[in-house]
C-alpha cells in the first residue's frame, strides 16, 4: 500500500509502532546517520559513554534496517533524518511528538542548532501542564530531544557488531518461537546445546530472552502487527574459553533486527551444583 493511500492517523500508528513499539521503549536512544538510509541503531547507552566505550553487562543494541512503507513514513514524518547524524533521546522525543500530534494533527519539526549541537522540538503554544520529559523545557517551550553526533558514531556502533561477531569459532542458528501466553517483562529461557570437540562433552547454555531487551517486542510491535513470525537465536561459542556471546535476529516485510548485550558472556548452564 502506498503512503498516499493511508490516513494520516494511519501513518501516525505506524509510525509509532517503530519509534515506540518495536522494543516496547526499553531501548530509551536512536542514532541515526544521513549516509545510511535506513539503517538505524536503538540502544539503552547514552551518547556520552559512546566516547571511550566500556560494556556493561546490561547494555543492549540493537541494528534495525527499515525497508518499505515504515521507511517512508518516518522521512515523511521527519525529513531532517536524512540531513543528520544525532542520536534521539526517545522519551522526550516521542512524548513531545505525541502531545503536537494531539494537538496539531500534523507532524511537529526538529529545530537543530548547529552551534550547540543540540536538537529540539517545541511543545505546543496552549501546554500548560507540566511535561514529563528529560531534560526540562527550555526557553520558548522547546524541549531537548537529541543531540548531533560525531561522524563515526556509526563507526563505533558498527566496530561493537564486528567485534561481537568475531567472537565466533563454532556458530549455530537456532528458531525460537514465544508461548502465545507470553506476558509483558516475563522472562523465557531457551537452551542451546554445544559440543565441545575439546572436552568431548555438551555444554548446556541457558538464554533468557525478554520482551523489548534483547529481543523485539513480541506484545507491542509482533501482537499488532498480525504477521507469521520467528526469532533466531545466532549464538556464538568459543570452545577453547567454553563460552558463547548471543544475538537474536527477527526479520519481516518492514524490519531486519539484530540484537546484542555486548557486555555479556554466557558460561554453561551447571545442572549438578552441590
Amino acid at each position: 500500500m502506498a503512503s498516499t493511500e493511508l490516513s494520516f492517523n494511519k501513518k501516525v500508528a505506524i509510525v509509532k509502532l517503530i519509534l515506540s513499539s518495536l522494543y516496547a521503549r526499553k531501548q530509551k536512544f536512536m542514532g541515526i546517520d544521513a549516509k545510511q538510509k535506513g539503517l538505524f541503531f536503538l540502544s539503552n547507552i547514552p551518547l556520552d559513554r559512546t566516547t571511550i566505550y566500556r560494556p556493561d553487562i546490561d547494555d543492549t543494541i540493537a541494528k534495525v534496517q527499515l525497508g518499505g512503507l515504515p521507511l517512508d513514513l518516518l522521512y515523511e514524518a521527519f525529513p531532517q533524518f536524512e540531513e543528520f547524524t544525532g542520536v534521539l533521546n526517545l522519551q522526550p522525543f516521542t512524548s513531545v511528538m505525541n502531545k503536537r500530534l494531539s494537538t496539531d494533527k500534523a507532524w511537529p519539526k526538529l529545530d537543530i542548532d548547529t552551534e550547540t549541537d543540540i536538537i529540539s522540538m517545541k511543545l505546543p503554544s496552549n501546554t500548560t501542564a507540566l511535561v514529563e520529559v528529560s531534560p526540562e523545557i527550555q526557553e520558548g517551550g522547546s524541549v531537548k530531544v537529541g543531540r548531533l553526533a560525531p561522524p563515526n558514531l556509526f563507526e563505533l556502533y558498527e566496530r561493537i557488531f564486528r567485534h561481537f561477531n568475531s567472537f565466533v569459532e563454532q556458530p549455530l542458528e537456532r528458531d525460537v518461537q514465544i508461548p502465545t501466553a507470553y506476558a509483558n517483562d516475563k522472562i523465557i529461557m531457551s537452551d542451546v546445546d554445544l559440543k565441545n570437540d575439546e572436552k568431548g562433552t555438551v555444554e548446556t547454555f541457558r538464554v533468557p530472552l525478554q520482551d523489548g531487551t534483547n529481543i523485539p517486542s513480541f506484545k507491542e510491535y509482533l501482537s499488532k502487527r498480525k504477521i507469521p513470525w520467528t526469532y533466531r537465536l545466532l549464538v556464538q561459542y568459543n570452545q577453547h574459553q567454553n563460552a558463547a556471546k548471543v544475538s537474536v535476529s527477527y526479520r519481516d516485510d518492514w524490519v531486519t533486527t539484530q540484537t546484542i548485550m555486548p557486555g555479556t558472556i554466557w558460561f554453561p548452564f551447571a545442572t549438578n551444583l552441590h
